[in-house]
């Protein structure tokens, strides 16, 4: 029976397994060869049985530092599952701009209400692309305005410390790149309902915790008919 034990289990441990199950592995492994061994020799008289049993238990220990798959299996499996699945995400806030006269004719707060979509994966704190999407829009008497900046959104997620343990609260930060079309209608200044496109970019910083994001941003944009378009967003959201 230990003989057969020990075949067992040298052909699973060609196998490459999770930490865990590595772990849970070996110490059954060494249990059952520790009893099988003492069963060999208390029944048979046989004292070679143990021998074999050694290097097993050397070569299948976690904190053998020639055992390459034992050291490198656990950061591999931590975080290659997700690293296939798209994360989508709503958020919802206020739009500020910064511009006085922008702000006599619209308002001080407009809403913003955006929409985010990103790889999951390994390389999430070395920072990664995702889609930037974002309306914002103010009404107000006859005057009305909604803009759509849309673009690269770049993050970088501090995910990890110096121990490689995860953060219950991830801080972030980012940039964007953006086209901004501009759907505009003011009497006041003469401008008939249109449209229009300007540039636009942004920076940004934020935190996650589970799936709640809440995330402080800072858009500059082009002018529309004179009127400056930039402003600070305040948003929260949620991760699907």
């Amino acid at each position: 029976m230990p003989t057969c034990s020990l075949k067992k289990a040298r052909a699973e441990r060609s196998i490459s397994f999770g930490s865990l199950v590595a772990l849970g592995l070996a110490s059954a492994f060494l249990l059952a060869s520790a009893a099988g061994a003492n069963a060999q020799t208390s029944n048979n008289g046989d004292t070679t049985t143990p021998q074999t049993v050694s290097p097993v238990i050397i070569q299948s220990s976690p904190g053998n530092n020639n055992d390459n798959n034992y050291n490198s299996n656990p950061d591999n499996i931590h975080v290659s599952s997700p690293a296939n699945k798209i994360s989508y995400g709503i958020r919802v806030g206020t739009y500020m701009p910064t511009d006085s006269k922008t702000k006599n004719e619209f308002g001080d707060n407009w809403l913003s209400l955006g929409f985010f979509m990103t790889k999951l994966g390994e390389d999430y704190d070395k920072g990664r692309l995702g889609l930037d999407l974002r309306f914002i829009s103010r009404s107000d008497n006859n005057n009305s305005i909604f803009m759509m900046p849309v673009g690269i959104d770049y993050r970088k997620s501090f995910n990890k410390d110096e121990t490689g343990h995860e953060h219950a609260i991830r801080p972030y930060v980012g940039v964007t790149a953006d086209v901004l079309p501009v759907w505009m209608q003011d009497p006041n200044l003469g401008i008939s309902y249109g449209s229009t496109v300007t540039e636009a970019g942004s920076v940004f910083v934020g935190a996650k915790t589970g799936r709640i994001y809440l995330e402080a941003r800072y858009q500059a944009s082009g002018k529309v008919h004179d009127l400056g378009m930039s402003g600070l967003e305040l948003t929260g959201g949620i991760s699907f």
